[in-house]
């Protein structure tokens, strides 16, 4: 039996989102960074970067549409990292990995996500109590 891995429209659709968002704004994360003496100053820089990714609503395309997310499915998964990878490969970008985070959280914790995912769901960054 042949496996069919033809991308229905929306998968081309996100493809084509997502490795334009590379391309566009995660490829600056690498110069932004690039000169900065440790890991904290790098993670930091980056935040510009997150807020896009938020605002243009990738990281809601990690969260499973059964809790309020964009995420059809591990091909649409699958699809943002073949996109975003050349990113990380040159930036190490936290903003890239923050997805497949969120995956594996949701896996593991799936009775608590709809409360704990709501923040991660918006399109706009939200400033956690601990956070600078």
């Amino acid at each position: 039996m042949l496996i069919d891995f033809t991308l229905n429209d929306n998968q081309q659709r996100l493809r084509r989102e997502a490795r334009q968002f590379a391309k566009d704004v995660l490829s600056g994360v690498a110069v932004a960074t690039r000169d900065l003496p440790s890991p904290i100053e790098r993670f930091v820089a980056t935040r510009p970067f997150y807020e896009r990714l938020v605002a243009e609503g990738f990281l809601r395309k990690c969260i499973p549409v059964s809790v309020g997310g964009d995420c059809a499915g591990l091909v649409d998964l699958a699809i943002l990292a073949e996109s975003f990878i050349p990113s990380i490969l040159t930036s190490h970008s936290p903003c890239s990995l923050q997805c497949s985070g969120l995956r594996r959280w949701w896996l593991a914790h799936a009775r608590a996500a709809p409360t704990v995912l709501q923040p991660f769901l918006a399109t706009k960054v939200h400033r956690w109590p601990h956070s600078p």
